[in-house]
């Protein structure tokens, strides 16, 4: 469309075009509706996810430090593992809130570098080793040559913890957690696969999202605010991969992520 440009006696000197882009506003509105979605969830965690263990915590000392004489050493002994796994998971997700929280302002540029992840994921099974057999779980790797991928060592090492933790997080005793690296072409595939109680099917399609609803509860009682998933899809994007899950409930899940690979 065309707009009339005036001179100072009012008479039209000129049309100017006026461009309305209708994408852009769509683009800054969606922009908009995202932006409000992250406040309302940074909101939602820090008024029940981060509030409420704290209170499990403060409770269970309280028991523990001002009514001694009302425990067995048996019962002492479990208030205080439940005050350290409660403790564990809210670290965790403090470390997940700080690191999205940093992701939304300051725009993170991801330093891609020439990684083995075979190497990488040895590495982060070993970490993970203590608590997968305090908890009874076994973890496997099936890659053992090396695979090339371009990745931020920081960010891949978020994803992989977030997504080995989230996979222990819904497995029983007893069961596995697997991780495979497959070469794709131009890609890498990392897969991360667990023997769980796998995913409600209408909670899926919000795994991933700010605004979606996939708050659960971990088979030995740990809290999940959903905000580790939300990392993991946003620092995989990041990377220039994509992030995906297949699950059957009671039967287990499998995360899916690519990286682009290297020579």
């Amino acid at each position: 469309t065309y707009a009339p440009e005036f001179n100072d006696a009012g008479e039209v000197v000129s049309l100017v075009h006026v461009s309305k882009d209708i994408t852009e506003r769509a683009k800054m509105e969606s922009e908009l509706r995202e932006a409000n979605a992250a406040k309302d969830k940074l909101f939602s965690v820090i008024a029940h996810d981060v509030r409420d263990p704290l209170h499990t915590i403060i409770n269970v000392l309280n028991v523990v430090n001002h009514a001694p004489e009302a425990l067995s050493d048996a019962k002492r002994a479990e208030y205080l593992r439940e005050a350290e796994r409660t403790t564990r998971g809210l670290n965790e997700m403090v470390e997940n809130l700080l690191y999205w929280s940093r992701a939304q302002t300051e725009h993170i540029t991801p330093e891609l570098r020439r990684l083995d992840a075979t190497k990488f994921f040895q590495a982060e099974l070993a970490r993970q080793q203590t608590k997968a057999e305090r908890n009874g779980l076994r973890l496997n790797l099936s890659a053992s040559d090396p695979v090339y991928v371009k990745a931020d060592p920081q960010l891949l090492r978020i994803v992989a913890r977030n997504l080995i933790g989230n996979a222990m997080k819904f497995t029983p005793s007893g069961g596995a957690v697997s991780v495979a690296i497959k070469p794709r072409g131009e890609f890498a595939r990392v897969e991360v696969a667990d023997t769980g109680v796998g995913v409600p099917p209408h909670i899926i399609d919000a795994l991933f999202r700010i605004d979606g609803q996939a708050k659960r509860v971990g088979v030995r009682g740990e809290q999940s605010g959903g905000m580790g998933l939300v990392l993991c899809r946003e620092f995989v994007e990041l990377m220039g991969g994509t992030i995906d899950v297949e699950s059957a409930h009671g039967k287990g899940s499998t995360f899916s992520f690519t990286l682009r690979a290297a020579e």
